[in-house]
Parts: structure tokens; C-alpha cells; sequence
């Protein structure tokens, strides 16, 4: 584009000459973005040498930081070998580990805390997980202790463990090797803010970004609750509403008035809503050992933010812990509505009397003809709750049996033990078998389409948002009168008349809408694809959410 001049009118079409109008405003925008960039390069000069005087000057074995966090896992992970992706694990551990050196590596192994010792009794402070509500405590031995004191020994050996932080070791000890602006950048750090946080919007309004300079997205501590405003210009592009992302929230303070903060230190997962209890049971479970190990430091009420603040350790162990559950758990399989393993399978029978073998299955209880003609004829299977087990097609010579899973073919060669017909053969196939050969097949006749040239059956975009809305809209209201097993197989208009089935089905709901941006992401929304029309909030809606 050719360069605008101050009196041209502005390309806004506002009519106004662009000095008037909004000159201004990209003027300040660039200026933004310049003390973004600036901040960035500050950032990770600042880690560059945080990271080389760990490991040059204090002589930090290089795999320190990974057998530390390994030895402080509350498991003991097998040998790579015998890890289904474990290259995936080597990695993730590799890269998570990186950060950790920086972030909350303890320069000195070996315990960092000694329990303080009443100096008038020589006796041991410990204190009980009761509430403390007079100026006065006792110890495990029955000795009073001025709690004040109490108070100023816990916040000095709190400062004593994060000065053992590399980061902070190296601010202290190696100050000369920084510029003030590394400085500056790593003081920030004291007071960030660690933690699990829940993202609830990524998209910033056009003032905040000119503010900002980049993209700006709203966290929410997923434990106190509090939103922050995080500037991250690539962080936009790979998560979505409902994630939950861990690390430090440094103060940017490069914007006066503006309560403005950065990513630090995340390690390099994104958690599904729908593991948010497990991400908890996780957490929990850190912190309870670090509490009661260190249980001089912390008051009586559990306040996990403080945790994450004296012991980040926290953060990545519970990273590598969840990202090895996701490798090593077994591979979902698809199961029917009586939780058998879906599998996809046809029988074939040889018949002598077709007259013979139709009386005898409409005989056996819960198989009825449901279609005769001439050629053949079709009989259903259900169940006493109307479910369908299988269809059975009974043609002059043969017939043709097709269920979802080995248990029911099991079962049907019992019911049908006096039928005369001769079995010939099974053919089965798994869903994810299906899949692939169907992936390979799409793939094969793509590569076959000229580029450019149009597919004869390719449907009018117009055309298929009118029939996608509404076929969204009968799913729409089909769904919340669907009985669905994750909310204890009832539906979703039954489980919001309790306070927990209600949080369960908004919890469902993040969780189809977090799937959903996801895919959009991917640019699996694309043209032709439904899916792009799929809209939460009309589920929300329904059930009166919003």
C-alpha cells in the first residue's frame, strides 16, 4: 500500500483526513507493539543468562532438573522403552524441565527449611491445623510461643526458599550480569502470580489491543476466582474458551494504568475441561505433601496460590504427571448401551427350510419380522428396554445376522440354538479400524480431484447452512431430553433441578464448546463442514443458562 499522508483522508472512509482521524490511534498502536517486542527480547535475554550461570557457574548437572522433578513424582515412571509414546514423554519432560531450571529449580538440594525452634523452651514450633485466633500459640510440646514470632520465622524461611529459586539466586548473586531493563524483567517475577487458570476469552476488543499492542486474553484463577488480562501474541492462536493453562502471571507494567500481565514458566500442556477433577485431584494431592512437610510455614486454612507461590515445583509436577496419564492410559473404545466394547460384526448362515427357520424365530421372545417381501426378510432383536441387539435378514438359502458386539453374538448363538440354520463364517471390524480405512480412502480420492476443479456433488454453501441450522436445531432440542450417561443416565432438563446436576451439565457444555473452538481452530469448520454451525449456546439456552 502506498504510504498515507497526514492530510490524506483517512482510509477508515470517515471523511476526515487521516492526521484528524485515526493517526493517532495506529501511532499509538505501533508504539505498543514496539515495547512488546522490546519487552520480549528483555525476557528472553534475562532466561538466556539465568540459565547459562545455572549451569556454567553454579554447575548444574544438565539432567538435574528432570530426575528432580522425576524423584518428586508420586510415581515412578517405567523405562521409556515400556511407555506407549515415549519419545512424546522424553520431550515433554525435556522441554518441561527447561522452564523449571529457570522458574523453580532449588539451586541447593537438600531440605530448605530446618523447623524453627522456641528459643526460651528449645522445644519445636509446629503449628497444628487448627485456627489461630489469639496472639498466642502452642507447640507440639505444650509450650506457649508468641505468635507474632511465629509469623516473622515463617516469612523468612518462605523468603529463604524462593532466594533458593535459580531466577532469584541469580538476581542476588549475579546482578552485575544483567541490564536494568533483565533486571527490571526479573524483578517483576517477585510479584507474579502461579497458578491454574481457566481461560475465558480471547478475544480483546480493538481499545485494549491498540492498548496493548497484541492480542489480550482474560484468565480466571480457577481456585480464588480472580480474572486477569494477559497479553500473549501467540497464545490467542492455539488456545480457546474453556482451557485451563498453568504458570507464572508476571506483572507487564509497561502500560500506566492498565492492569496488564505475561505467561511465564507454563509448562507446555493445555488441560480439557473435562479433566478439570483430575487436574484437582492432582494438585491436591502436591500440595498436601509440601504442606505437611512444610507445615511451619502455612496457616491452618489451605490457600493454594501461597503454596504455588513458595514451591512453583508444583506446577510442572502435575504437568508431567497428567501428561503421562494421557499417554498411558488405554485408548478409549466405543461401548453400546450395555457398555460392551463396540465391534462391528456380520454372521452368515446357511438355510434348508426358510419357512421352517422364520416360525422359529418369531417364536423366541424379543425377535419380531419387521419387513417381508418376496426376496427376504427382515427380523429385529431388542431388549426389554426396546434397544436394538440385531438385525437379522433371512433370505431363500441364507442368513445374515449383523450386531455391534461379540457379547450379543455370543448370546444370539444361544437363543437361536434350535434353529436350523448352519453357520458359515464371522466377519468383524473394529470403529477405529473403520476409520482408518475410510481416512485412507478419503485421502486416495483427494489426491485423485484435479486441484481447483469442483466436486459435482459439492453443495452451495447457502444451501448447506440452511439445511446445517437446521439440523442443529432439531439436535438442539432432541439433546436435552436425551438421557446421557456422563450425568448418571438421565437427561439434561432432569439433572438441572439439583445444584450438582446443574454444574454437571454446564461443565458438559464447556466442554462440547471448548471441542468445538478447538476444531474451528484447526480449520476443521471449514466450507462444506456442518460442524462450523454448531452454537453452545442454543443448548444454554434451553435450559434456561443464559
Amino acid at each position: 500500500m502506498a504510504t498515507i499522508g497526514r492530510n490524506d483522508p483517512c482510509p477508515c472512509g470517515s471523511g476526515k483526513k487521516y492526521k484528524n482521524c485515526c493517526l493517532t490511534s495506529s501511532e499509538a498502536l505501533s508504539i505498543a507493539k514496539y515495547k512488546y517486542d522490546k519487552y520480549l527480547e528483555v525476557r528472553n535475554e534475562a532466561c538466556a543468562k539465568v540459565f547459562e550461570a545455572g549451569f556454567e557457574d553454579l554447575k548444574i548437572d544438565s539432567f538435574g532438573p528432570s530426575f528432580y522433578l522425576l524423584d518428586n513424582l508420586l510415581f515412578e515412571p517405567p523405562e521409556s522403552s515400556q511407555i506407549r509414546n515415549a519419545d512424546d514423554f522424553d520431550n515433554f519432560l525435556k522441554d518441561a524441565a527447561f522452564l523449571f531450571a529457570i522458574y523453580g529449580y532449588p539451586v541447593h538440594e537438600g531440605k530448605l527449611f530446618e523447623p524453627v525452634t522456641d528459643e526460651n523452651s528449645g522445644s519445636t514450633n509446629k503449628v497444628k491445623d487448627t485456627e489461630v485466633d489469639n496472639t498466642e500459640g502452642i507447640d507440639g510440646f505444650g509450650f506457649k510461643l508468641d505468635f507474632f514470632d511465629i509469623v516473622k520465622k515463617q516469612a523468612a524461611c518462605k523468603e529463604e526458599i524462593e532466594n533458593n529459586y535459580l531466577w532469584k539466586y541469580c538476581l542476588v548473586n549475579f546482578n552485575n550480569r544483567f541490564s536494568d531493563e533483565e533486571k527490571k524483567f526479573l524483578n517483576s517475577l517477585k510479584d507474579s502470580v502461579p497458578g491454574f487458570f481457566k481461560v475465558t476469552d480471547i478475544n480483546a476488543s480493538q481499545q485494549e489491543k491498540e492498548i496493548a499492542g497484541c492480542p489480550v486474553s482474560t484468565f480466571e484463577d480457577i481456585f480464588t476466582g480472580k480474572k486477569y488480562k494477559i497479553l500473549d501474541r501467540l497464545l490467542s492462536e492455539g488456545v480457546v474458551r474453556h482451557d485451563i493453562i498453568s504458570g507464572m502471571l508476571a506483572p507487564y507494567n509497561e502500560v500506566p494504568g492498565e492492569e496488564l500481565y505475561v505467561l511465564e514458566g507454563s509448562p507446555p500442556v493445555l488441560y480439557p475441561p473435562r479433566d478439570k477433577p483430575l487436574i484437582l485431584e492432582l494438585i491436591k494431592e502436591y500440595c498436601r505433601i509440601y504442606r505437611k512437610e512444610y507445615r511451619q510455614l502455612f496457616e491452618s486454612k489451605i490457600n493454594y496460590p501461597e503454596i504455588f507461590k513458595v514451591f512453583p515445583v508444583v506446577l510442572y509436577l502435575v504437568a508431567i504427571h497428567y501428561f503421562y496419564h494421557t499417554i498411558s492410559a488405554p485408548l478409549p473404545k466405543l461401548v453400546n448401551y450395555d457398555k460392551e466394547v463396540i465391534i462391528f460384526s456380520r454372521t452368515s448362515y446357511k438355510v434348508k427350510d426358510r419357512e421352517k427357520v422364520k416360525q422359529q424365530l418369531i417364536a423366541i421372545k424379543d425377535i419380531r419380522l419387521v419387513e417381508e417381501t418376496k426376496k427376504k426378510m427382515v427380523f429385529d432383536w431388542t431388549n426389554e428396554k426396546d434397544t436394538l441387539l440385531a438385525s437379522i435378514y433371512l433370505h431363500d438359502r441364507d442368513l445374515i445376522l449383523e450386531t455391534n458386539s461379540l457379547e450379543r453374538l455370543e448370546r444370539w448363538k444361544k437363543v437361536t440354538k434350535g434353529v436350523p440354520i448352519e453357520f458359515e463364517k464371522t466377519d468383524y471390524i473394529y470403529p477405529e479400524e473403520m476409520q482408518k480405512k475410510f481416512l485412507k480412502s478419503a485421502g486416495k480420492k483427494q489426491g485423485k480431484t484435479s486441484t481447483g476443479k469442483k466436486e459435482k456433488d459439492d453443495i452451495p454453501e447457502e444451501a448447506l447452512k440452511e439445511f446445517a441450522l437446521k439440523w442443529w436445531e432439531d439436535y438442539y432440542n432432541d439433546w436435552v431430553n436425551t438421557k446421557i450417561p456422563l450425568l448418571g443416565n438421565i437427561t439434561p432438563l432432569e439433572a438441572m433441578k439439583t445444584a450438582r446436576g446443574r454444574k454437571n451439565v454446564e461443565a458438559l457444555i464447556e466442554d462440547y464448546e471448548n471441542s468445538h473452538l478447538h476444531d474451528v481452530k484447526r480449520g476443521a469448520g471449514g466450507a462444506g463442514n456442518m460442524q462450523k454451525y454448531f452454537d453452545p449456546d442454543e443448548l444454554r439456552k434451553r435450559l434456561k443458562l443464559i
